[in-house]
């Protein structure tokens, strides 16, 4: 495993502490005049390394056309807690009984990603064709 590999796994479990985090950006589109880059999140980190994606791929001249947050997925945790609880035996009175009580917690949380899409430098936004009109005559 590369040096910067282990040290984004010890970020990421870092993470909990702080707003620490490696360079997560990634191409999820492309073609001749622009695309889209996803990222984990909206932050300096992530938004250099999607900078340098997009100038690599049209140049310097890049234009942000569209920037929002995007549901991925769903991540569903659950939790269990168990207590001992110290009940009368009536089967035997002197000694103690033993009662466990379980509490089971269940979330559900999006999964998001923020999304830039991007064109190459001096595009309309909109191309349009000019419509042509045609009379009945030859």
């Amino acid at each position: 495993m590369k040096l910067r590999g282990i040290l984004c796994a010890g970020l990421v479990a870092v993470g909990a502490i702080g707003t620490v985090g490696c360079s997560n950006a990634r191409y999820i589109q492309k073609d001749a005049n622009g695309g889209v880059i996803a990222m984990s999140a909206d932050n300096s980190w992530n938004r250099k390394k999607a900078g340098e994606l997009m100038k690599e791929h049209v140049g310097a001249g890049y234009q942000i056309v569209e920037e929002k947050e995007v549901i991925t997925g769903q991540v569903t945790t659950n939790h269990s807690d168990t207590q001992n609880e110290l009940g009368v035996n009536s089967a035997i009175p002197i000694l103690p009984a033993n009662k466990q009580v379980t509490t089971t917690t269940t979330s559900t949380k999006d999964v998001t990603e923020w999304q830039i899409t991007y064109r190459r430098g001096g595009l309309p936004a909109a191309v349009e064709q000019p419509v042509q009109q045609t009379s009945g005559k030859k």
